[in-house]
């Protein structure tokens, strides 16, 4: 007859030893995270920020001659408007290889309520590869508040893919008949293609 006390050393061997192999992988786990951890994490502006300030060198502007983008204002501080924008680069030579031409139309999101048409010329300041910076002056009328407008803006956009890309817009717009002058910024976010 076999003593029963014989099982319990290797059970308690088992346990010992299972433990220990949980503890060593635990272990080896969190070294490896915390060698391999991300950064912390971004809230929106961070990540729109680092999206805009790197490149992608595997996409580029030159041979683009059109840039249609439909995108969002938030107009002086009180209201939003969708638009819909059309440029066209100039690519004859190097020195028009910079300046654009752009036409926009905002509405107001209600019945196709149209609040303003604009057209206008843009310069690119920078195009490092997939990211591109334009100055640009619009002028044009504003329906909705039966005046003429100048809008002068700056763009940034980012290729997504070799046809796609986001954008950022800051602008000005002045009204003819605008009293006091407007001193707040519009800011517009975009999405668009590319021909």
């Amino acid at each position: 007859m076999k003593p029963k006390n014989q099982k319990a050393p290797f059970n308690i061997l088992l346990a010992a030893t299972t433990c220990l192999a949980i503890v060593a992988l635990a272990t080896k786990v969190d070294a490896q995270i915390s060698t391999n951890s991300l950064s912390p994490e971004q809230n929106f502006f961070q990540s729109v920020e680092a999206y805009f300030t790197s490149a992608n060198t595997n996409y580029t502007w030159n041979g683009n001659a059109l840039e249609i983008a439909a995108g969002a204002d938030y107009m002086s501080s009180v209201n939003w408007a969708n638009y819909l924008d059309a440029q066209y680069d100039f690519s004859s030579s190097s020195i028009a290889n910079h300046f654009a031409l752009e036409a926009k139309m905002r509405n107001a999101g209600i019945a196709g309520t149209i609040d303003s048409v604009e057209t206008g010329l843009q310069y690119t300041l920078i195009s490092y590869y997939s990211v591109k910076l334009q100055a640009g002056l619009d002028g044009g009328y504003d329906l909705d508040r039966n005046t003429a407008l100048i809008e002068p803006k700056l763009t940034l956009r980012d290729k997504l893919t070799p046809n796609t890309f986001a954008g950022i817009v800051l602008s000005l717009p002045i009204w003819a008949n605008g009293k006091p002058l407007n001193n707040v910024p519009d800011i517009g976010i975009e999405a668009g293609f590319t021909y």
